[in-house]
């Protein structure tokens, strides 16, 4: 709002539910609920330093499962450099993800496990290191790709959300650009 002047920016983005849910997946309550008091660098509601149709934009996806506010480190050193950081939250695949209506998407069913498409996707992965380890001894390239191609055709689910992930980014270049029109 104008006139609000910026503050510190708090290191859990979606607050200390990213914490608790972090340290239930891993079973150990409480365990992380010291970073709710952790304050970043960043200040919110903060103008940008040049003009945003200027500055380099990079769009930003935690990795499959993460805490977002994993990253916070990384992205505010972006931002210090004069990147416009987007960084994407993907509801139910990340540790937790604030919804518009101020709801929680974690990554966590009603019984407190991982939710069963997150499982199905890990499954496809536990072939992941002995096909690697093939892939670094086969004898050429083409072998090297035929054992890669082989591998990701036997990983369906991982390739719905990477489309799904794809979607995300895209629908948040576009609202980013909408909002950033006329500007210069």
């Amino acid at each position: 709002a104008a006139g609000t002047r910026p503050v510190r920016a708090p290191y859990l983005r979606d607050g200390l539910i990213e914490a608790e849910t972090f340290a239930k997946a891993l079973r150990k309550p409480g365990a992380f609920d010291h970073l709710a008091g952790v304050q970043t660098h960043s200040l919110t509601d903060a103008a940008p330093s040049g003009q945003p149709a200027s500055l380099p934009v990079l769009v930003f996806s935690h990795g499959y499962t993460g805490p977002l506010s994993a990253y916070a480190a990384l992205l505010e050193d972006l931002a210090s450099h004069g990147y416009i950081v987007l960084s994407v939250g993907h509801s139910y695949e990340a540790v937790a993800v604030r919804q518009p209506d101020g709801s929680v998407a974690t990554m966590l069913d009603s019984s407190g496990g991982m939710r069963q498409g997150i499982v199905d996707v890990l499954t496809e992965w536990r072939d992941e290191d002995s096909t690697m380890a093939r892939v670094t001894r086969a004898p050429s390239e083409s072998e090297q790709l035929r054992i890669l191609k082989a591998y990701i055709s036997r990983v369906p689910k991982t390739e719905a959300v990477i489309n799904r992930w794809v979607t995300d980014n895209r629908s948040v270049l576009d609202q980013f650009a909408r909002s950033t029109a006329g500007i210069a």
